[in-house]
């Protein structure tokens, strides 16, 4: 009788170790498959959106969460890096849109600009377009690009947001706050 029920207490006892087991290597292939998802940083934040047709954007960093001072030029600013690939055999489009969470009122004007610039090579780039957020609101959608990516090309952009001092006063806009998001979508 003895012998039995030390049987069956060792029975309970691997199954309950190998329950553990599983959970732990669960927990484990669960956070590294989040983990690898989903990188951040102080610095960057990083999403990638991809399609089945082996076409990926990626954005780094695609939450922007700013003050804006005045300045001449979007050169010296802050701006988000683009790369969208494709190893697929079918050309692609694509836009890009920013995802404005909150807007300040005072920079739902004209002098509110972003500016993406482009190169095929990720070093050498050009203007390409500057756009603006006049009339733009909170809780909206701006689309700032539409382009067709070849089959086996690889583009590269930096998408600028910026608040031109030239187009006149721009004290009543100085400090105001953007919260949004680059986002990409892939046709």
């Amino acid at each position: 009788m003895n012998q039995a029920v030390n049987s069956n207490v060792f029975k309970h006892s691997i199954k309950y170790i190998i329950l553990v087991g599983l959970v732990v290597v669960s927990l484990i292939v669960a956070g590294t498959f989040a983990w690898l998802t989903y990188r951040s940083n102080k610095t960057k934040m990083v999403l990638t959106i991809s399609d089945f047709k082996n076409v990926e954007i990626t954005l780094s960093p695609y939450v922007i969460n700013t003050k804006l001072s005045p300045v001449a030029t979007y050169t010296g600013e802050k701006y988000t890096s683009v790369k969208a690939q494709s190893t697929g055999t079918v050309s692609k489009n694509f836009s890009l849109y920013y995802k404005i969470n909150s807007i300040a009122s005072e920079l739902a004007i004209s002098s509110f600009k972003y500016t993406i610039t482009k190169s095929t090579n990720g070093t050498s780039y050009s203007h390409l377009k500057t756009g603006n957020f006049n009339g733009a609101t909170s809780n909206s959608q701006l689309n700032i690009l539409e382009e067709t990516l070849p089959a086996g090309e690889t583009y590269y952009y930096r998408v600028y947001i910026w608040l031109d001092s030239s187009g006149g006063n721009q004290t009543a806009a100085s400090g105001k706050s953007f919260n949004g998001e680059l986002m990409a979508e892939i046709a």
